[in-house]
């Protein structure tokens, strides 16, 4: 991107951001305020140069933009979808991150061989926190390394593998959760892909 693409994503986030806590206290809640936070991006898609703001939101998807928590927190293929006036089906919106940590975390994914231990910093298996996963290298599994994540990495790891409708053990899908899945977003989360198994 562009600096003048980086101030306009600035902008554009910085504006979200002031609509979002001009309803923070509000009674809207749950499902109602998933919607309404759609409405506000399918007004601005029909306020101002549908495109440009169409190709801003594809780039929050990018892992190297420091803007890329948002895309985990909203799901962006959802918003683009609305902003055209297409329907949506890819992934609930009411991301619970707690239930998504502990559902991988607590299903397990200790049973791969390739993932050989995680370290928590201020949390557990239970609740989220930063946290350390040693594991086999994406290339040897003769070699051990360590990644680094987080709350929203795992949780975007999870998200990816809905949109693709990823099923196991016969046809289940994300929403029926065992070591198959919590296998699955790990290895989607260090390696971006299923290497092992």
């Amino acid at each position: 991107m562009n600096q003048d693409e980086i101030r306009d994503m600035e902008t554009m986030l910085r504006e979200f951001d002031a609509f979002e806590k001009m309803y923070k206290r509000g009674p809207v809640t749950g499902g109602a305020d998933i919607e309404r936070k759609y409405q506000y991006w399918i007004d601005l898609g029909a306020s101002r140069a549908e495109e440009r703001i169409i190709k801003l939101l594809e780039a929050l998807k990018e892992p190297d933009m420091k803007f890329h928590k948002f895309s985990t927190l909203m799901n962006v293929d959802n918003i683009i979808a609305l902003i055209k006036g297409e329907t949506y089906s890819v992934v609930n919106d009411q991301v619970d991150v707690q239930e998504i940590w502990s559902n991988t975390l607590g299903s397990g994914w200790e049973y791969s061989e390739w993932f050989i231990g995680i370290k928590y910093d201020g949390g557990d298996w239970s609740e989220p926190c930063n946290a350390k996963l040693r594991h086999f290298s994406r290339d040897d599994e003769d070699v051990i390394v360590t990644t680094d994540f987080t709350p929203e990495m795992l949780v975007e790891a999870h998200n990816k593998l809905v949109r693709e409708k990823y099923t196991h053990c016969g046809g289940c899908g994300m929403d029926d959760p065992d070591a198959c899945t919590s296998d699955a977003v790990l290895q989607y989360m260090v390696y971006g892909d299923l290497i092992y198994g």
